[in-house]
């Protein structure tokens, strides 16, 4: 039976924080998941930790791989999953254990819309039980307000559609050693937004995601995270995107961009 979502967490020398994180997608109150932890050549105690949640639970599964960095990781979770609904979450961060249940209810009360929401960064902030009241709700058009509040470019943070993501050919860029994320989710709100144009942007303020922010070895940490010139062009084609195909007023945006 396909269940509802498939989360992807790649996975590499998080042996620190990744029993957290595996016990925050385990105690989901909505357990319809899959959940595909894929090893990207950890060295470090992580691969024994993913095969010990493989066996103790079925919803859980393994790729160990050649390390190829996050998007290849990405990837290849993208490649394993089968659910129609993605889920991402990075193996140094949790979630509340509420995250599934609120993002399914929100998902399946607004079909055409695009769920995010909102991160914390204490683990003790995290939303104890669903409020379908905290939502906020934005036009495409007001790509540049939405981005001022709710995490666009990250790849956690959202609920996606793998249909969409299917039929669009997305993948991670594994050329780019930061910023990753951004030319991926750039194509995706181009394709929802051609797919889904009266679609709307729905952001979960309450927090349902943790972002662990002392983990040094993390790559937005790392010394790799420097601005190359297929950056600039990645935003730029946001920035037309915003205000060609979108139709964004200019002066919402200042922070986008």
């Amino acid at each position: 039976m396909v269940p509802f979502a498939s989360i992807i967490v790649p996975v590499y020398n998080a042996e620190k924080y990744l029993r957290r994180c595996l016990d925050s997608i385990a105690g989901q109150t909505f357990a319809d998941f899959e959940c595909i932890l894929v090893d990207d050549g950890s060295t470090d105690g992580s691969p024994a930790i993913c095969d010990e949640w493989a066996a103790k639970d079925r919803r859980f599964r393994v790729i160990h791989q050649k390390n190829g960095g996050a998007s290849a990781a990405r990837n290849a979770g993208l490649d394993a999953a089968r659910a129609p609904w993605l889920f991402f979450v990075d193996s140094d961060d949790a979630i509340a254990l509420c995250a599934l249940e609120q993002v399914r209810d929100t998902q399946l009360k607004n079909p055409r819309d695009l769920v995010f929401f909102a991160a914390a960064f204490e683990p003790g902030a995290l939303l104890k039980a669903p409020d379908p009241e905290a939502v906020q709700r934005f036009s495409v058009q007001d790509i540049g307000l939405f981005c001022e509040v709710a995490p666009f470019p990250t790849p956690w943070g959202k609920l996606l559609d793998r249909g969409l993501v299917e039929r669009a050919g997305l993948r991670f860029d594994t050329s780019l050693q930061c910023y990753e994320d951004r030319p991926f989710m750039n194509e995706y709100l181009r394709c929802f937004a051609a797919e889904a144009p009266d679609g709307r942007l729905l952001y979960i303020t309450q927090p349902l995601y943790y972002y662990e922010t002392g983990n040094e070895s993390s790559l937005s940490k790392s010394t790799k995270n420097q601005l190359q010139p297929a950056h600039y062009q990645m935003f730029d084609r946001f920035l037309q995107d915003c205000l060609h195909v979108y139709h964004t007023p200019p002066e919402q945006l200042r922070l986008p961009v």
